[in-house]
């Protein structure tokens, strides 16, 4: 998965203490939850914006999917390659 240099530093001190087959976030054997459509920590967040801005979109994190393949593709990204990382089944589709 491609990602900017500016990650790398970040990334790295996730990484520390952890053996290379652990996950890099959380303690590295258990996935992260993935966030209640509900009350999980994503609808806080976007809560806490919009209370902030009220004209912040309601954004899903299907929408989010959607914006990184649009600005990947628009910034050169390999179509196929990044057609594999979605899992899309068609070049079209991405």
């Amino acid at each position: 998965m491609p990602f900017p240099k500016f990650l790398i530093q970040p990334l790295a001190q996730l990484c520390e203490g952890k053996r290379r087959e652990q996950l890099v976030f959380g303690n590295g054997d258990q996935y992260t939850l993935t966030p209640s459509t509900r009350d999980g920590w994503y609808q806080s967040a976007i809560a806490r914006a919009q209370r902030a801005d009220e004209s912040f979109p309601k954004l899903t994190l299907h929408d989010l999917r959607h914006t990184a393949a649009s600005l990947a593709v628009s910034a050169g990204a390999n179509v196929k390659a990044f057609q594999r990382i979605l899992g899309h089944a068609s070049a079209a589709m991405t």
